[in-house]
């Protein structure tokens, strides 16, 4: 499937093709540990000599050196100690995801054979409630560990100095940062409309509810609740017209 051929090109890709290009992955801003939504994402160090791969790479590795910072957060202000990661999601299907995420956090990383950990939780729950089931057993059913993977420790070592980099570009930029999310609000000032905020259409007993915002764009996704949740993108969330309401695909 065209899917299937997405996830196989990182197949292609090696987690030692990394030469220091640092990538920022706050495309939306950042929750914890930052809980900053006025940052954005930042390749630092981008040369004529970078190729395709190699900011594809830098974006993996940003990604992992944000997992990084969260586990010592965690460390830090509970006073534990984390040995392992358990990753889920359709990222996990990606083995040089996971080595990264190994390699950069110093932890072991364990794949599950089914990237669906929530339907599963959600199953294990189920079946807890109808049969009384103790939660380990049904643990040991249903969870299973596809594959482990150990951080190699010359590219622990290696990511180490320019994770360093990482944190500290999101302590020196921050000011900037902000200063940049401020000027690009003045300049989408009309896109003031805020997530959740009910608007009227041409039919004013069927409101829509705004549900996302492209500043790119500066277009609006609004959801008519009412006619079943079909959604569609608008420039204009005033001229909302329902006669040219359709369901968009996801």
């Amino acid at each position: 499937s065209k899917n299937e051929f997405k996830y196989s090109y990182f197949n292609k890709l090696s987690s030692q093709n990394f030469y220091g290009l640092i990538f920022l992955p706050y495309l939306m801003g950042e929750r914890a540990p930052i809980w900053d939504s006025k940052i954005r994402g930042i390749f630092f160090g981008l040369s004529k000599d970078h190729e395709k791969k190699d900011l594809i790479v830098s974006i993996l590795v940003g990604m992992a050196y944000s997992l990084r910072n969260m586990v010592d957060a965690i460390e830090t202000n509970t006073n534990s100690k984390i040995k392992k990661i358990f990753v889920s999601g359709g990222l996990s299907r990606i083995n040089i995801i996971n080595q990264l995420k190994a390699d950069i956090t110093g932890r072991t990383v364990i794949q599950l054979n089914n990237h669906e950990t929530t339907s599963i939780g959600s199953a294990i729950w189920v079946e807890k409630i109808i049969n009384n089931t103790h939660l380990k057993k049904l643990q040991k059913k249903y969870i299973k560990i596809k594959k482990i993977y150990k951080p190699n420790k010359a590219s622990f070592k290696k990511h180490n100095n320019f994770y360093k980099i990482f944190k500290k570009l999101n302590f020196t930029l921050q000011e900037t940062q902000h200063q940049n999310y401020e000027f690009k609000s003045r300049i989408n000032k009309k896109m003031s409309i805020n997530i959740g905020e009910f608007i009227q259409t041409s039919h004013s007993q069927y409101p829509c509810c705004v549900i996302s915002t492209n500043d790119i764009r500066k277009e609006y996704l609004v959801s008519l609740r009412e006619f079943g949740g079909d959604y569609k993108w608008v420039k204009n969330v005033k001229k909302v017209n329902l006669n040219e309401f359709q369901k968009v695909e996801k």
